[in-house]
């Protein structure tokens, strides 16, 4: 476990926050021990004090930072705050240092500091205002003659440089954050359908039980079996199966609410979560499914039934493992009852 979960434990691995959060603890720790070390180097060996008092104000300003992300959390503002206080950090050591020593490399570390913090669009306005300051610092320095190691040379490379940095950082965030989102989509989603899968269902239906609980409401499940899908397959072949499940999926997420879920359970079953729904109101959605299916052919001018079990959360079924396993039952009971209908209780 990292070290900062212990004020975060409800950042999970799976958080987009929980590498941004990793990354602002340890920008905090390093800049923390640099500017406590470099303070009492520049008074006992390099005898610098000015730079110095700059130094310990680092060292007491990253201690501030940390004591506030620790504490509040607000990792929106945080990030900000991060971003800024390191900018002027970095800007005013090479102002103090007026350039000498190669400072200005400094500025190097901020551009994927502030692109992986911001985001590819912030981060870029924020570093192409850092590096225009530093080159009107070095451009400066160069002509008043300051510091000597400075060269005209020098001076076009920074800005190469960060010219470079900008670009290059900026499409490797967005293709980041793109790739990101694309697997984070694929990892809760049917390819099949497109609906939600088993994984999403589950974690989103346990939410729904703890506020259900929590609110003393009623969260319904509908659990329902293409009757007689292997002879689907076995006569018209598994693509027409695949439509048949595909348009089933489109009848569905059609007929609910937006605040319900409709997911594939596996294979020819589907599952709807409907939160804040008795069981009559289940059962009515229920009869509506099954007569839009009798009504006319889903797939190819053929007609396609279901059968369905209904179960609602109450003072005898309180777990998802009990709700599921319930509506499971009830479907089953309907399959024996003729298929093409709904057991509710």
């Amino acid at each position: 476990m990292k070290f900062w979960r212990k004020y975060h434990p409800n950042i999970g691995k799976d958080d987009p926050e929980y590498h941004q959060a990793g990354l602002l603890y340890s920008i905090l720790l390093v800049f923390f021990g640099v500017f406590g070390l470099t303070a009492i180097l520049n008074i006992t060996v390099i005898d610098a004090p000015h730079i110095a008092v700059f130094d310990f104000a680092g060292f007491i300003l990253t201690g501030l930072l940390y004591f506030y992300v620790s504490r509040r959390g607000d990792f929106a503002l945080a990030r900000w705050l991060v971003v800024s206080v390191l900018a002027l950090l970095l800007m005013t050591f090479a102002y103090l240092s007026q350039g000498s020593n190669y400072s200005f490399l400094w500025v190097s570390v901020f551009p994927p500091i502030a692109f992986f913090l911001l985001g590819p669009q912030a981060g870029a306005w924020f570093t192409t205002g850092v590096l225009v300051c530093s080159a009107t610092m070095l451009k400066g320095f160069l002509e008043s003659g300051i510091s000597g190691e400075l060269t005209l040379g020098a001076f076009l490379n920074f800005i190469e440089v960060g010219v470079a940095q900008i670009l290059l950082l900026r499409h490797y965030e967005t293709s980041r954050r793109m790739a990101y989102t694309r697997l984070e989509k694929l990892s809760v989603t049917d390819p099949l359908t497109s609906l939600h899968n088993r994984l999403h269902i589950d974690k989103k239906l346990e939410d729904l039980l703890s506020s259900s609980r929590a609110h003393d409401q009623h969260t319904s499940v509908l659990l329902l079996d293409i009757d007689n899908f292997k002879a689907i397959n076995d006569e018209e072949g598994h693509l027409i199966g695949d439509k048949v499940l595909q348009a089933l999926a489109g009848l569905l997420t059609s007929m609910v609410r937006e605040q319900d879920i409709v997911g594939r359970w596996g294979g020819e079953e589907f599952l709807l979560v409907c939160p804040n729904t008795s069981l009559s109101e289940v059962t009515q959605l229920a009869d509506r499914i099954i007569h839009a299916l009798n009504e006319k052919p889903l797939v190819n001018n053929r007609k396609v039934t279901v059968s369905m079990g209904a179960a609602v959360v109450n003072e005898s079924v309180e777990t998802m493992e009990k709700l599921i396993q319930l509506a499971d039952d009830r479907l089953y009971q309907a399959k024996k009852a003729g298929k093409n209908c709904l057991v509710a209780g």
